[in-house]
């Protein structure tokens, strides 16, 4: 099995090319967030987002409206970085995350500059808010 095979570790890779250093580098982000039910309020709710240890100056605003049959959702980011910056990524999407672990993509974040805003609606009425990096703008 060579390096590139899907199947082989860094430490693996390092011992077979005789270096220290890895090949690759991986950085696991594991957390927690708050799922809230929007359902059953009036008016708007507004929510504070902010950045995890890949974007720690990441932060942004949401107002989220409850409707008959649906949730509206408009996001304001700032401190944002291109998905770029972490490899392979192209782009960075909005979720929405129930919490029974259903995730619907809300839509892509187009920078302009280090910010970002998106209007968007789910079915959902119970739900976190959740920025990934998605390998390919689909």
């Amino acid at each position: 099995m060579s390096c590139r095979d899907l199947g082989a570790g860094a430490a693996n890779c390092a011992a077979q090319s005789g270096s220290s250093e890895p090949l690759y580098k991986v950085t696991v982000v594991q957390g927690t967030t708050n799922a809230y039910n929007y359902g059953h309020l009036s008016g708007s709710t507004f929510v504070g987002l902010r950045g995890t240890v890949l974007l720690p100056n990441a932060q942004g605003t949401a107002t989220v409206q409850s409707q008959p049959g649906t949730t509206r959702i408009r996001v304001d980011f700032d401190r944002l970085e291109s998905a770029t910056k972490f490899g392979s990524l192209s782009d960075l999407r909005l979720w929405a995350i129930s919490p029974e672990g259903r995730a619907v993509n809300l839509g892509e974040l187009v920078l302009d500059g280090d910010s970002s805003e998106i209007t968007t609606a789910t079915e959902l009425q119970t739900f976190a808010l959740i920025v990934t990096g998605s390998p390919t703008s689909a």
